[in-house]
């Protein structure tokens, strides 16, 4: 029986050729331009006619792609040697683990905020009182936002946003969650978990209006139960439209 074979002496014109990789057209004529295709033309209407080594030198170059080479290493890859592709293969595994390691960054990020959620959707749910300790150590004003570390802090995970209603009627502060105080700012509040008691709530401040809050509502709630209540303090949960477009918050209301 025949087997199948290449025909090396066959040519496809640059839209069959797109197609058999999946790569727009555009994609074929840019590497054209920078020298990584030399594509000779049909002699009769001058479209560009890819022989069989053009198809194996684009093969060479999907593979590369794939692999994150950039457009200036793939233009160096025909005069290579061993050693060289080595090195390039190697730079590229550091590249790539880097990548790999922003990615689970993310990835740690995404799913924390998912578990925010669920645990506030929890809270919302549940009329039990649940007692825990704040994993708000310490909160410090909005300082310094037009300065670039602030924000690298927050991206990444040094800070992170959160409020405190120092008592009742009183209007929320927004600040920064971290660990340490900052120099230049004195802390808003700071956890004393030995010596106080806290019950976790799910709390509510409009976007258009900041009066608009269920912070009163939820000290009532405990006052019912026959509790004083004093600290509020919260872990920003998401932005969200349940109702008036609003900051969720998971909260900590001192008990006692």
């Amino acid at each position: 029986m025949d087997i199948p074979r290449w025909d090396m002496t066959s040519h496809a014109g640059i839209s069959r050729v797109a197609k058999a990789f999946n790569v727009p057209a555009s994609t074929l004529r840019y590497w054209e331009s920078m020298g990584l295709l030399s594509v000779s033309r049909d002699r009769q209407n001058r479209y560009r006619d890819f022989s069989y080594q053009d198809m194996i030198t684009m093969c060479d170059l999907m593979d590369l792609r794939n692999l994150g080479i950039s457009i200036k290493q793939m233009r160096r890859f025909p005069h290579m040697g061993l050693d060289e592709l080595e090195l390039l293969y190697a730079e590229q595994s550091g590249e790539l683990q880097k990548e790999i390691e922003r990615l689970e960054a993310t990835l740690r990020k995404v799913n924390a905020s998912r578990q925010l959620i669920r645990q506030f959707n929890e809270l919302m749910q549940s009329d039990d009182v649940r007692m825990s300790t704040p994993d708000v150590d310490m909160l410090i004003p909005h300082t310094n936002l037009y300065s670039s570390k602030t924000w690298q802090k927050y991206f990444s995970g040094e800070y992170e946003f959160g409020n405190v209603q120092l008592c009742s009627g009183a209007i929320p502060q927004s600040g920064w969650i971290c660990t340490a105080a900052e120099e230049d700012a004195a802390p808003l509040w700071v956890c004393d978990k030995k010596n106080r008691r806290f019950a976790e709530c799910a709390l509510r401040i409009a976007v258009d209006d900041r009066q608009d809050s269920n912070y009163q509502q939820t000290r009532k709630r405990f006052e019912a139960m026959g509790y004083k209540t004093g600290v509020i303090v919260s872990r920003f949960v998401a932005t969200a439209a349940e109702g008036p477009r609003s900051d969720f918050y998971k909260g900590w209301i001192e008990i006692y």
